[in-house]
């Protein structure tokens, strides 16, 4: 371990297990004098180490290689429970009657009144410890000097410099003896015995070594001091706020604090940001304003600090992330009247339904590559939910709900050829139409869960939920009554397809409420709860882990307002319960707003919405769903609001890099649009790092 003589490291080795460091006073030790020894034993890292004995030796004689005479004259101290026992020879044993081991607090043994002999020299000090673990030995030299030999400490005129700075040091040493100092590898020799030695354009942390040599180099001592230079250092350089992400060209607020620097520099990516210096603090409150580049990815910010002159730095580094979120000047036109569903296909295939018909759409071209007409009579159903159409699990069908004047079919789409067959509904179906489908599990097989609309007191309600086998021509396997007087605004099937999860909202003056079914299709059961000051919409759609699904709707604003405001409630799946709510824009500025779309990323991170305004605007937002933030906005162009037409569903491309939005004008006679939706992801994330 270490052991060190008057504060300097004479050996650092696995010789002994306790670290040693012993001080003499005088220091150095004279000859012909009388002088103590002072041994502070300790072990630095755990564990403490049980000690029976320590054993300090000193030479006895009349040569240079001997410390003393007559060692008898020499006197202990000793802690406490610890015993001294003396041979006359130089050995002094002190025993150990305790319990307790030796640890970093360490413990302080004295050899006093020693007569140091007239002979110029070193002499060893011994050490030999007894551990409950075995037997250690070390040894230090204590270097005796010529009468009234002194040396001061090494001092200097400042021990915290900037960088290039100059430190004056200062030694007073008796005559006769060679100095020389040490620093940074160099050495500089034969200096005075009592100097003002200057150095300059120091640049880092220095410790200086003054060495002292006698009687032609057989004996020498050591003086230290260190020399901090302040170099600049950033304590901290981060993002005002919380956001994760940030629309190209947005502005975005820094901050920063530093420590002995005079500025402060900024680069993006390799470019300097100011032309000035900036100061070396900014305060968050206050910020620092730049520019989000114009490209999506990851924006990587520099801080540089300097000192004075420019000399010594300190770096670090911040990484934005920057999405683009971009509404493209091309739409797909020519879409199947009042066009009311919308899904994408695992293939990159947009199948677009409406009234009369389906479209089919490439993403790869963005163009219409086939349109399938109903048969006559029959219509897209359109009153229900925002699920007349579903996907099953494979990808390989699509199942469309159709109603006529007649009957209920179910369009059953091919994906690979498009082709089509249509299959009646059974007879028992009550209702006068088909409210929406969820793809479920029943017996290990899909299955299509139905739900029917009854005309009631001039207005719809549900009354049933249907479960159909879609292997046999979608005949009845079981049904559940609803409770009276429901209406079921969503439906959607939880991902695994053991349970089916309905809304069915109430507004009765003021009061706004939503109650949340779970519909067990195995077990045929239903349960409910309730959310208050919440209305569902016909948005309903379940998160990428399976554990909550999104329902979007209108909350009643805490402030005392009129209207409500657009807002996303957040469900856990398995107990059903509201976990929060996210309302779109974030606070009640804007009470009348209405969501009439909600859409989740394939990669499970953002929802995006499109609301509606009390002034008839349309916006499109970007809800990063790690922190539930709105990070973008952006504005829908005017001719969406023409004729009350508005997007009403989203589809992504499997690749996430485009948000297809379908627009369709209900009771008009206008054609639906599809908009496109440019999307481009960083990171998702903020870092920082100092250097």
């Amino acid at each position: 371990m270490t052991i060190k003589l008057n504060g300097i490291t004479i050996s650092s080795n696995n010789s002994t297990v306790l670290d040693y460091a012993i001080n003499t006073n005088p220091n150095p030790l004279q000859i012909s004098s009388t002088g103590s020894i002072s041994i502070s034993v300790s072990k630095a890292d755990p564990p403490a180490v049980q000690c029976t004995s320590l054993i300090f030796k000193v030479s006895v004689g009349a040569a240079a290689a001997d410390l003393t005479t007559d060692s008898s004259t020499i006197s202990t101290q000793c802690p406490d429970e610890w015993s001294i026992t003396k041979d006359g020879a130089g050995d002094f044993t002190f025993t150990y009657q305790g319990t307790s081991g030796i640890g970093k607090d360490g413990l302080l043994f004295v050899l006093n009144n020693t007569a140091v002999n007239d002979q110029v020299g070193i002499s060893y000090l011994s050490i030999t410890e007894n551990l409950q673990s075995g037997t250690n030995q070390g040894s230090l030299p204590l270097p005796k000097f010529p009468a009234n030999f002194t040396v001061s400490d090494l001092t200097a005129d400042s021990y915290n410099i900037s960088p290039s700075g100059t430190v004056n040091l200062s030694w007073d040493g008796s005559a006769g003896g060679n100095y020389s100092l040490s620093y940074n590898g160099n050495t500089v020799s034969n200096l005075p015995n009592v100097d003002n030695y200057p150095v300059k354009n120091l640049q880092a942390t220095t410790t200086f070594t003054l060495t002292v040599t006698a009687e032609g180099g057989t004996i020498q001592l050591v003086r230290q001091c260190t020399v901090s230079v302040e170099q600049p250092v950033i304590q901290a350089f981060g993002l005002v706020g919380s956001q994760p992400e940030f629309m190209v060209g947005s502005a975005i607020q820094l901050y920063w604090t530093t420590q002995n620097a005079a500025y402060c520099d900024l680069y993006l990516n390799g470019l300097k940001l100011n032309d000035q210096n900036l100061p070396a603090n900014v305060d968050a409150n206050q910020g620092y304003s730049v520019n989000i580049p114009r490209i999506a990815g990851e924006a990587q910010y520099f801080l540089y600090a300097y000192g004075s002159n420019g000399q010594g730095s300190a770096s670090a580094s911040a990484q934005v992330s920057v999405f683009e979120f971009e509404l493209l000047p091309n739409t797909i036109g020519n879409i199947t009247h009042l066009a009311i569903s919308a899904l994408m296909g695992t293939d990159g295939t947009l199948y677009v339904a409406g009234w009369y018909g389906l479209d089919v759409i490439s993403t790869v071209t963005n163009t219409l590559t086939q349109y399938i007409a109903w048969p006559e009579y029959c219509e897209l159903s359109e009153l229900g939910t925002s699920n007349p159409m579903v996907m099953s699990p494979d990808g390989s069908q699509i199942y469309v709900l159709l109603t006529s004047n007649a009957n209920k079919k179910i369009a059953v789409v091919n994906t690979l050829n498009h082709q089509i067959q249509y299959l009646p509904l059974p007879s028992s179906l009550g209702g006068v139409d088909l409210g929406g489908v969820a793809i479920g599990t029943k017996d290990d097989k899909s299955c299509l869960v139905v739900t029917d609309l009854l005309e009631a007191d001039s207005t719809y309600i549900s009354s049933y939920i249907y479960v159909l086998d879609p292997f046999n021509n979608c005949s009845l396997i079981q049904q559940y009554k609803l409770p009276n007087s429901t209406v079921i605004d969503a439906i959607v099937a939880a991902p695994q397809g053991d349970r089916v999860f309905l809304s069915s909202s109430s507004i009765q003056g003021d009061d706004y409420n939503t109650a949340i079914f779970t519909y067990n299709i195995a077990a045929n059961t239903l349960s409910q709860f309730e959310i208050s000051n919440f209305a569902t919409s016909n948005q309903f759609i379940f998160s990428s882990d399976r554990s909550y699904f999104y329902a979007g709707g209108l909350i009643k604003p805490d402030s005392p307002k009129e209207l409500m405001l657009a807002a996303i409630a957040i469900i856990n799946s398995n107990t059903g319960q509201l976990i929060d709510t996210i309302t779109c824009p974030p606070d009640d500025a804007t009470p009348g707003s209405y969501l009439t779309a909600i859409g989740l990323s394939p990669d499970g991170l953002h929802l995006y919405a499109q609301v509606l305004d009390d002034a008839n605007n349309y916006s499109v937002f970007r809800i990063n769903l790690n922190t539930l933030q709105i990070v973008g906005v952006l504005a829908m162009p005017c001719d969406v609001n023409v004729n009350d037409a508005y997007v009403n569903k989203w589809a992504f491309k499997p690749d996430a890099t485009c948000l297809y939005g379908l627009a369709s004008a209900i009771d008009s006679n206008l054609d639906a649009v599809v908009y496109m939706i440019k999307i481009s992801d960083g990171l998702n994330a903020f870092h920082t790092s100092v250097t």
